[in-house]
C-alpha cells in the first residue's frame, strides 16, 4: 500500500527528512503527475492540496478548505472515491476539524476509519471532530494504530 500524509505546516517543511529512515520506506513530497507506488509515503507539499487518483498524484493550489492548504478533507475525499474499500483514513492530533468530512467519505465508500484517542492527543479537537462526524472502526492510542496497520485484512 501507499501512504499519503497531510500536515498543516508553514511555508517550509523538513517532514520528508524527519520521516525518512535508512531502512524505512521511501518518503517524499508528492509531485504533480507522479505515479503512485506501493510502499511509498507521499507528503502534501506546503501550500498544495494532495489529491490521489487511481494511479497518479495530483497537486492543487485551489483555495484553502477550512483555512488549510493542504487539506486533509480534499485528500481523503480523493482517496475514498478512487480506492473505496481499500482506503484507510487516520486522523491524529490537531486543531479544528479538517479531515472529519473526508474520513466520513472514506467510511461511506467502504473504507476503514481510524482516529487517535483524543484523551492522549496533544490537540484533541481533530480526533473529537472525526469521532463526531462518523462511526470509526478504531479509536486507539498511537502505539496501537501501528499494530492495526500491520494486521492483514
Amino acid at each position: 500500500m501507499a501512504f499519503f500524509v497531510v500536515l498543516h505546516i508553514g511555508r517550509k517543511s523538513y517532514l520528508d527528512q524527519v520521516l525518512s529512515r535508512r531502512d524505512g520506506p521511501l518518503v517524499s513530497f508528492g509531485n504533480d503527475g507522479e505515479m503512485i507506488e506501493p510502499g511509498h509515503v507521499y507528503i502534501a507539499p506546503p501550500g498544495y492540496h494532495l489529491v490521489a487518483t487511481s494511479n497518479l498524484i495530483r497537486l492543487s493550489d485551489a483555495p484553502p478548505r477550512l483555512w488549510s492548504r493542504p487539506s486533509i478533507d480534499i485528500l481523503f475525499e480523493s482517496v475514498a472515491v478512487n480506492f473505496q474499500t481499500r482506503a484507510t483514513g487516520i486522523i491524529l492530533t490537531g486543531l479544528l476539524n479538517d479531515g472529519a468530512k473526508g474520513l466520513r467519505r472514506i467510511k461511506e465508500e467502504g473504507g476503514t476509519a481510524i482516529v487517535q484517542d483524543p484523551d492522549e492527543a496533544e490537540q484533541p479537537s481533530m480526533p473529537r471532530s472525526a469521532l463526531a462526524a462518523t462511526e470509526v472502526d478504531h479509536c486507539l492510542p498511537l502505539a496501537k494504530i501501528v499494530a492495526v496497520l500491520n494486521t492483514p485484512k
